[in-house]
């Protein structure tokens, strides 16, 4: 695992029943379980949603990225469109959700907004890459380039990150093997990730 500008991962391995989502990255962005299950996923451990469940990250402001690179990767399975992840209020923040039958990663302050999309499927597996580089974002699946637009957005709030959401507007599926960074990947280190789950095609 590249460590550089790792800022929080998630591998979903703690025992079943704990509400703790520990960051193995060692930075202590520790989350609380509000609802997921754990299941046996097909790499490891994963968490299941049900439409309403969520995670709740408190340490706000490492996901606070202003106009700074970020990235952020995982894996998903989904089972009906919702909201996956966000760290969002009205005026600033991203979002990545599922809706018709599209992974949309979505940025936005008081001056503008941009949304990235691609075509997916309910009830298949994907590997989801979302990374900002110089003020351009980029969208992945399964490591290969899908859309990429320009998100120079100040990306600034106080509201937790959290994982599904605690409405109707959560997704339903699995979620695992999720990856911040306060720095861009490039398209390599992204090849990188996917491949050490999934092996070289």
């Amino acid at each position: 695992m590249d460590r550089d500008g790792l800022i929080a991962f998630y591998p979903m391995e703690e025992k079943k029943g704990s509400i703790l989502l520990v960051d193995e990255s060692k930075n202590g962005n520790d989350g609380r379980i509000y609802g997921p299950t754990r299941i046996d996923g097909n790499i490891s451990q994963a968490l299941a949603f049900d439409i309403g469940d969520h995670v709740e990250v408190r340490g706000h402001s490492k996901f606070n990225f202003d106009l700074d690179d970020f990235a952020s990767c995982f894996f998903l399975l989904p089972q009906e469109e919702g909201t996956v992840l966000q760290k969002s209020d009205n005026e600033s923040g991203y979002e990545i959700r599922i809706e018709d039958s599209k992974i949309k990663a979505s940025f936005w302050d008081d001056v503008g907004s941009t949304q990235l999309e691609a075509g997916i499927s309910i009830g298949e597996e994907y590997f989801i890459a979302v990374v900002r580089e110089a003020g351009n974002a980029r969208l992945y699946i399964n490591s290969k380039l899908r859309d990429l637009g320009d998100a120079e957005l100040e990306l600034t709030n106080t509201e937790p990150l959290l994982l599904g959401d605690m409405t109707d507007e959560g997704f339903s599926g699995i979620l695992d093997e999720i990856y911040f960074y306060d720095r861009n990947l490039s398209q390599r280190e992204v090849r990188n990730i996917y491949q050490k789950y999934v092996g070289t095609p």
